[in-house]
């Protein structure tokens, strides 16, 4: 299994479910980091092929084209990317999305910014892709504030830039991102979230133990990993590589609430 970065919370519970289910299949897995470069994801896949019968890539970075040179190289599963001649694992973000909207809706929200991740990512793209078609069509402006780090340093730069934006709430890439958000508005002296609404993606484990409790999509990430190693055994077994798209929903917890009466958005 090759992923972008191990320290990401987001990675984990993908790796330990398709440990465990290689395990039970009676196969060993190898855990390979890029640190985020598409260049030695390359590397990594051209040196693995050689030693393993099959390799999991996890939010790949590399290109189509990229994607393909691998393929020829050996068996290949993708998880959170999705690739029209690859199997794959991905999140249905529009559900998760649709929720979310609807959900600022009825708390009052009609201004929202979107904290982007990294400009290279397809799980940014298909996010940013749904948060407009699903926030527009429930009446809502939706501001792009940038493409940040999904790092708690890039929320604290998506903070001064939801500031400026004067929206009432923001929606980030991933939990990280919206933590390190909530953290710079709470120094700020901006309360959340009674003066700013604030939704996190991908429901990792810290997201409840956050102080506030983080509202969030949830993404299936356990079962992405299990399905991952099911999708290769089942291709070990000659059977036709099929694909598959998990169903996401929106957490409720404490960084939503309604837009303040007379609060137009917080501004620096």
């Amino acid at each position: 299994m090759v992923v972008p970065d191990l320290r990401n919370p987001f990675f984990p519970g993908i790796v330990k479910a398709a440990q465990s289910a290689a395990h039970e299949a009676g196969q060993s897995l190898l855990i390979v980091d890029t640190d985020e470069n598409p260049e030695a994801e390359f590397e990594r896949v051209h040196s693995l092929a050689r030693q393993t019968d099959a390799i999991i890539l996890c939010s790949s970075r590399m290109t189509d084209d990229e994607l393909q040179r691998a393929a020829a190289l050996s068996s290949l599963v993708l998880i959170s990317r999705a690739h029209p001649a690859l199997p794959s694992v991905t999140f249905d973000t529009s559900a998760g999305v649709r929720e979310a909207a609807e959900h600022l809706r009825a708390l009052g929200h009609r201004r929202v910014g979107y904290a982007a991740g990294p400009s290279h990512s397809f799980s940014d793209q298909e996010r940013a892709a749904s948060v407009v078609t699903e926030f527009e069509a429930q009446g809502m402006e939706v501001i792009h504030l940038g493409n940040f780090d999904p790092s708690p340093e890039g929320g604290r730069k998506a903070a001064d830039r939801a500031l400026l934006a004067n929206v009432t709430a923001v929606i980030a890439y991933d939990d990280i991102m919206a933590m390190g958000l909530i953290g710079r508005l709470q120094a700020y002296g901006v309360r959340v979230p009674e003066q700013m609404s604030i939704i996190g993606w991908d429901d990792i484990e810290f997201s409840e133990m956050f102080t506030p409790s983080l509202t969030t999509i949830h993404l299936p990430r356990e079962r992405a990993g299990e399905a991952a190693v099911d999708v290769l055994q089942r291709a070990a077994d000659g059977a036709e590589l099929p694909s598959m798209r998990l169903d996401t929903h929106l957490v409720f917890r404490q960084t939503t609430a309604p837009v303040s009466s007379g609060f137009e958005g917080a501004s620096a």
